[in-house]
């Protein structure tokens, strides 16, 4: 498991940042007005709390110390499993909205193993709209990448939300419905998740080609 957060100042018509991981903004959106904010950002694959292993019993405690010591305005979780037989049939989302003290909004990719397979974004804050886009692969022999973009709006601000695919030619497909979807918006745009990727990939450059920045600890 790993997790990596940000501290994100807003205030009119500029972005500053303090940052300690890995994020995503859309810089189109910088030049817009937003009201004066301070956002902590965070992004954690947790395995469906099995440990770094991803073999041991399923715990929820250890992912809910590291969040509430990050003390994250919104933590954006991947490999979250809801009732499912391999999980012990534990309603994950719940348990780690009612460990954290934050708002649970679950977004699942795919049915699996008799329940859901997704992702999960836990706030301090009740978004203005949500919705979820469903994320597949065109290509018949890559039919199991499926995920889901989850789209969290605020006032000021707008989070999406993903769990990338493995295969890079998966990824710059939904990299395009990405982008077409941040380009809606008129507020900055942060897009938290796990992207499978690294910065020399085409992934990542396709992403700064069209207007994405990383947060980073090289932003503070």
């Amino acid at each position: 498991m790993s997790s990596t957060g940000s501290t994100v100042k807003m205030g009119m018509g500029r972005l500053g940042l303090v940052a300690l991981g890995l994020l995503l903004v859309m810089s189109a959106a910088w030049c817009g007005p937003v009201c004066a904010e301070e956002l902590r950002l965070m992004t954690y694959n947790i395995r469906n709390c099995t440990g770094l292993t991803g073999r041991e019993p399923v715990n929820v405690t250890p992912v809910a110390e590291v969040i509430k010591k990050q003390a994250p305005d919104a933590v954006a979780l991947q490999e979250v499993d809801q009732n499912t037989h391999r999980n012990g049939n534990r309603n994950l989302p719940k348990e780690l909205g009612e460990s954290t003290g934050l708002k649970s909004f679950y977004a699942p990719a795919c049915s699996y193993d008799g329940g859901q397979y997704g992702i999960l974004m836990l706030m301090k804050k009740e978004p203005q709209a949500q919705g979820n886009i469903p994320l597949q692969s065109r290509f018949p022999e890559l039919k199991e990448e499926h995920q889901t973009l989850q789209i969290l709006e605020f006032p000021g601000y707008v989070l999406l939300h993903t769990h990338m695919a493995r295969k890079e030619r998966v990824r710059l497909e939904w990299v395009k419905i990405i982008d077409e979807e941040a380009r809606k918006y008129d507020t900055p745009v942060f897009l938290l998740g796990d992207f499978n990727t690294w910065p020399s990939t085409k992934t990542f450059n396709e992403l700064q080609e069209q207007g994405w920045s990383s947060l980073g600890p090289e932003d503070a």
